[in-house]
Parts: C-alpha cells; sequence; structure tokens
C-alpha cells in the first residue's frame, strides 16, 4: 500500500502493484514500476546506472559526517527501492517517509501524537517512491534531479535517527532539509547548476515581493531560493563540498546549524544575520571580485541573476529569509521613508560602485 497525493499534506492509502525493471546482485537499487503503467520507452538500465554509479556513492561519501558509520539497509537485502506509480498529483515529483524506517510500535506511537495528516503504512524498507510523471521523455533531468534529491533525503533519515536523542527523531527545519538535497541533485549533475531554480529566482513576481525560504511554504520558490543559499554557502566556505557533512553533524536543528559551520569556516561571517545579509546581496551584485562575499566567486557566471527586478507592491509583506528590491534615485534615496517595521527588517543601501 503507497500513497496517493490529492495535496503535499492530503493523501489516500491505494495499492500498487509493481513489476521488476531494474537490479540484480550487484546493483544499489532495484526498480518498480506499476504494472498498469506504460513504460515501453524509458531506458530503465539508464536510470538503474545512474542511481548505482552516481548518486549513491556521490551522496554517500559527500553527505555522511566521517564521525558516523551509516548503515541504510532496514530490510537487509542490500538494495535501495524505486517505486514509480501515478501519484494522483503531478505537481509531485517524489517522497521519502521517515515512517518507513520505523517499527509498527513507533508508527503508532507518532500517528497516536496526531503529527501527521495522515496514517502511514507498515513498510520498513528503503523506499523511494516516484512519480509516473518524471517518465516522460521531456523530463529525463527532471528524474535524475528527483532521484538524487529524494536519496538524500533518505540518507538524512537515517542520520537523524542515528543522532536521535533515546528515540526521539527531529529532523533540521524543512529549508535545510530541501537546502541540503537540492545541492545532492546539483552535485549528481557534475556540478552543474540547476536552471529551473536559477530562472525562477530571476523571473518569480512572487521573490520580487519578498517570498523567503526560512518560513516554508512548499513553494518552488522556496525551493529555488533554499539551493541558490547552500550553493552560496558552499562557494563561501573554505570546506566546499565537505560543508554538507559538517551540517549533517549538528546537533541543532534549525539555522545555528549553518551559522555554526559558516562562521567557523569565513571570517568575513559573524552570525547568521551576517550570511544571510551578503547572500541577498550577493544575488543582486554578484561581483567581479573572486574574493568578494558578495558574488558567487569563479562560479559568478554559473549563478547570474541578471538585474533583479524592483518589487512591485504597494503593501510589502516579506517572509523570513526573502528580500525586496527599489532602485531609487538619489533624491529618492534622500528621502526615503521607512514606515514602522519588524525588529527583523533591515534596510541596506546599495552603491552603484562594486
Amino acid at each position: 500500500k503507497v500513497r496517493q497525493f490529492d495535496s503535499v499534506n492530503n493523501a489516500t492509502l491505494t495499492t500498487v502493484t509493481g513489476k521488476k525493471k531494474y537490479g540484480n546482485q550487484n546493483s544499489k537499487c532495484l526498480i518498480y514500476v506499476d504494472k498498469n503503467s506504460d513504460d515501453s520507452s524509458v531506458d530503465w538500465a539508464a536510470i538503474g546506472t545512474y542511481f548505482d554509479e552516481v548518486v549513491y556513492p556521490k551522496i554517500m561519501t559527500t553527505f555522511v559526517p566521517d564521525t558516523i558509520t551509516l548503515d541504510i539497509d532496514v530490510d537487509n537485502n542490500g538494495k535501495v527501492i524505486l517505486l514509480y506509480y501515478d501519484f494522483g498529483n503531478p505537481s509531485i515529483g517524489g517522497i521519502v517517509s521517515i515512517f518507513d524506517l520505523l517499527s509498527k510500535s513507533s508508527i503508532d506511537k507518532y500517528n497516536g501524537l496526531n503529527t501527521v495528516s495522515f496514517a502511514h503504512p507498515l513498510i520498513q524498507k528503503d523506499i523511494l517512491y516516484f512519480n509516473l510523471t518524471l517518465l516522460k521523455s521531456e523530463n529525463v533531468n527532471l528524474n535524475k534531479n528527483t532521484i538524487a534529491h529524494e536519496f538524500q533525503h533518505l540518507v538524512s533519515n537515517h542520520l537523524k535517527l542515528q543522532q536521535s536523542n533515546n528515540g526521539v527523531f527531529t529532523q533540521f527545519e524543512l529549508w535545510i532539509e530541501e537546502g541540503l538535497s537540492e545541492s545532492a541533485s546539483h552535485m549528481c549533475n557534475n556540478n552543474q547548476p540547476l536552471r529551473r531554480h536559477i530562472q525562477t529566482v530571476k523571473s518569480s513576481e512572487a521573490i520580487r515581493n519578498g517570498e523567503g525560504f526560512i518560513k516554508w511554504n512548499s513553494k518552488i520558490e522556496n525551493y529555488a531560493l533554499s539551493y541558490l543559499f547552500f550553493q552560496y554557502s558552499r562557494i563561501h566556505s573554505s570546506l566546499g563540498d565537505g560543508i554538507f557533512k559538517k551540517i549533517q553533524e549538528q546537533s541543532v536543528r534549525n539555522y545555528k546549524a549553518i551559522e555554526t559551520v559558516m562562521t567557523a569556516t569565513n571570517p568575513f561571517f559573524n552570525n547568521f544575520d551576517d550570511i544571510l545579509r551578503s547572500f541577498h546581496i550577493a544575488t543582486i551584485v554578484n561581483s567581479k571580485d573572486t574574493e568578494s562575499i558578495y558574488g558567487f566567486k569563479t562560479e559568478r557566471n554559473n549563478f547570474d541573476l541578471g538585474k533583479p527586478s524592483a518589487g512591485t507592491t504597494t503593501s510589502p509583506l516579506i517572509s523570513p529569509g526573502g528580500r525586496i528590491v527599489l532602485y531609487l534615485s538619489d533624491e529618492e534615496l534622500n528621502r526615503f521613508y521607512t514606515n514602522p517595521s519588524s525588529e527583523n527588517i533591515y534596510y541596506y543601501s546599495i552603491q552603484k560602485s562594486e
């Protein structure tokens, strides 16, 4: 029994009978697809080989701290299961559930606490769920990105279980979990930028008018900004890709996890405010100076957002982690007046000269 989605947080249970499409004793994964689907044009060997040779080794090497020996084999078959079926909602590409890794008593406990919005079946397998829409010919790259994204979630769930306090499982805040998983997609994409996110940041009306990423609203804008923030952090940490291991080592599950790692690896940052401010300025300025924190250093061309559009709303509401850009003449700047606003909203004047 699997979940069929009406929305991100609302699902019913349905039965899927899968037919095996990839996997043997030497593979890292087994791939199944709903037997009622038409998959005749799908290159299953390419998908399986991508997981075995790219996704599995890169994520297990890059996202698992050296201090932790991680066993992700819940069902003792030495494989991760990839299951493709119709989610009933084309907007959701893939999911991972922590409940698949728990015992029946643990699942009953979580359901009894009303911490979830629908009941979970007892799976006890390392399983990734994917929507059949990813198998359309035009979604080959999106399918690859989603596999890497969801597998990092699976690994992160195992890490959090192993790091748990007396069996109490606590995830990172969602913007951190999703930023890590989008970074996994980036890495498995030959470290090439995820263009759909770059385009979202450049064109989104919501981002222009203050949509952020720290308050998670499950919008594509949240994913895009979180991805970009984590790439900025990677670039400005002395650790490179090693930043992801360090973040996964942290015992705190909020912004402090990022603050602790970044302030220890770059003297320009004293706290999270410094990092967030510098990130937003970098998306506006993207300095040509490869030593500047107000750009993306040698990767600036990969993250060229152009000239950000100004905010258009007359009553701006800035979400946590968001920003609004205004372009003011000297005269407008001199008479610029800010109405009383939250103590957590800051105003910065960026001069024309770099």
